[in-house]
């Protein structure tokens, strides 16, 4: 078995720790989209591409491990998938409201790339020996 299927395991085991980053990376996302438009200034779109994939990987890799028992099922990511589209239109309904800051399709499709990456990655890794 190799490491990274261990440590997919261990997340699985260890629910609570699971848990606990799950609640952080949702701070961090609660934190950064209630910005006001204009504070921080990147001169770029690849770091808000970047932001909003690992962002939305990170949360779905906990959420699916939190889901899962032994065995991977279709129905974990599913669940994972529907709650990761939810979270990103919250919050860019959330980031509608924040002073100089919009919300777009563009950047809820960007949170699913994420989220589709990282459950793809996980399948692949808990089906590896």
């Amino acid at each position: 078995m190799n490491t990274l299927k261990k440590l997919v395991e261990w997340f699985e085991r260890s629910k609570k720790v699971s848990f606990t980053f799950l609640l952080i990376i949702l701070g961090i996302m609660t934190y950064f989209s209630s910005i006001p438009g204009g504070v921080i200034s990147v001169g770029s779109i690849w770091p808000s591409i970047i932001y909003h994939s690992v962002i939305f990987a990170g949360f779905a890799f906990f959420l699916l491990a939190i889901f899962v028992k032994k065995k991977i099922e279709v129905k974990d990511i599913i669940l994972t998938i529907l709650i990761s589209l939810v979270i990103a239109i919250l919050d860019e309904i959330h980031q509608s409201f924040v002073p100089l800051r919009s919300s777009g399709l563009e950047d809820i499709t960007i949170d699913l790339i994420g989220v589709i990456l990282s459950v793809s990655l996980y399948y692949l890794v808990k089906k590896l020996n």
